[in-house]
């Protein structure tokens, strides 16, 4: 097995298929195949369900590329630091949640270009349990999320920053008990698919569980 190869497992994997695949390496879809059945004679076992249109990875295809995921992160990284001895360059792949990433993230990047600049960041914004499912596949470096409530074993946590949550009422409101303004006034909910949308609840549902369904 060769990184070509390899490169070629994970993209197939990443793409559901070999068409798309080829697209993303900017190789023909003939040259993927010709790849991967020069891997499978090597390893001696069949990576793919050819049964099925267009050929799938079997069990056995599954676990080689979540292996290979790791071993390409460190040859990726190898690479890197053998082209910029002393120094850290290379792309940066970065998920931010919405928001943050208009507020927080532009003064931490100005300070790591400054510090770094041989270092690329690509950014790429989304949902909180997409973005830290997309870190654990190795398809972003890391990712700025809305603490969930658990943490895949696999990834590591560090809180950076707290931010206080804050009740809009209407001009009109005289309350000064924010319990008081969610029992008297309707409010909006934030969509539960979000980080936020589900910390809300969890922190109604602790002091005003009667406002909570």
């Amino acid at each position: 097995m060769n990184i070509t190869q390899l490169r070629s497992l994970i993209a197939i994997d990443d793409a559901q298929g070999f068409s798309t695949a080829a697209d993303a390496l900017f190789v023909t879809p003939s040259a993927i195949s010709h790849q991967m059945r020069e891997l499978e004679a090597e390893l001696g076992v069949a990576l793919f369900d050819r049964a099925s249109r267009p050929p799938r990875l079997n069990g056995h295809g599954h676990a080689v590329v979540e292996r290979g995921r790791d071993v390409l992160a460190r040859f990726d990284l190898l690479v890197e630091l053998a082209k910029a001895p002393g120094e850290i360059g290379g792309r940066l792949m970065l998920g931010c949640v919405s928001g943050v990433s208009s507020n927080l993230v532009p003064h931490a990047l100005a300070n790591l270009h400054a510090s770094h600049p041989a270092l690329q960041v690509s950014i790429e914004e989304g949902l909180s349990e997409a973005l830290a499912n997309r870190v654990r596949k190795r398809e972003l470096d890391a990712a700025i999320i809305t603490e969930l409530p658990e943490i895949d074993p696999e990834l590591r946590s560090l809180l950076i920053t707290r931010e206080a949550m804050m009740i809009v009422a209407p001009p009109d409101c005289q309350l000064t008990d924010w319990r008081e303004v969610l029992t008297t006034y309707p409010f909006i909910r934030l969509n539960r698919n979000t980080g936020m949308g589900q910390v809300i609840p969890r922190a109604l549902r602790a002091s005003l569980p009667s406002v909570v369904t």
